[in-house]
């Protein structure tokens, strides 16, 4: 067949299928698949303009070739302070997180519950010392006049049991409880509440730094260091 009647018989073909659209003899434009399915780009338009997202660059440029840059990373979110709550941590690896029930004001006859947790926080372990049965502490706030309490301060005095000093394994962590002012002593535990104020509360715990343990596995308890929670003010009223 000759080349015009071979072009003769494309033109016919493309009348045919006019509803589809012919390319015959010319450049095909449209995005079509080619090879295994891969999208070709159609060549854009006169007087289109080219995608901010993708800038022209000549075959070659270091355009071509560069990565984009990764996204910027937000910041972590900052830890919500809670009112209730007095945390901190140490060097050493301790953070002890103290909780006050929930409220910040109480009157003088109402109860105060109390916890701490004391947490290994660090790499290595942390030894405390269980005889030292102070735990909560509240305190005139400000460092203002008055009375202190402690958790041992009301309640009928154990029996002397000395125990040898506790391991805290990196991630372990030691739950302290009480309730203010205590059960009393001799049945009443009015003489115990603090007058009305404010005060700061906090939790403790002593701890037995290395060489302070004694040869039958107790902590020299005069070498041994009270570490405190973050303070909680609470107001006492009438």
């Amino acid at each position: 067949m000759t080349p015009a009647l071979t072009r003769c018989a494309g033109l016919a073909l493309c009348l045919a299928v006019l509803a589809s659209g012919c390319s015959y003899g010319k450049d095909r434009r449209d995005d079509v698949s080619v090879g295994d399915g891969l999208p070709q780009t159609a060549e854009s338009e006169p007087g289109d303009e080219p995608s901010p997202s993708s800038p022209p660059s000549e075959p070659g440029s270091v355009a071509d070739t560069a990565a984009p840059p990764p996204p910027a990373s937000a910041p972590p979110p900052a830890t919500p302070k809670v009112a209730n709550q007095g945390v901190r941590s140490y060097p050493a690896g301790w953070k002890l997180t103290l909780t006050v029930n929930g409220q910040l004001t109480y009157k003088r006859s109402e109860d105060i519950l109390l916890e701490v947790v004391a947490r290994n926080d660090g790499k290595d372990p942390l030894q405390y010392d269980p005889n030292d049965l102070r735990h909560f502490a509240i305190i005139p706030a400000g460092g203002a006049k008055g009375r202190t309490w402690y958790d041992t301060d009301c309640r009928p005095k154990p029996a002397q049991v000395v125990g040898g000093a506790i391991t805290l394994e990196p991630g372990e962590e030691a739950v302290f409880q009480a309730a203010y002012p205590g059960p009393g002593v001799d049945g009443s535990n009015e003489p115990c509440r603090l007058d009305p104020g404010e005060y700061d509360v906090g939790g403790l715990i002593a701890w037995c730094p290395p060489g302070t343990i004694r040869e039958d596995g107790t902590c020299d308890p005069g070498r041994r260091v009270v570490v405190s929670s973050g303070a909680v003010r609470i107001k006492i009223t009438a």
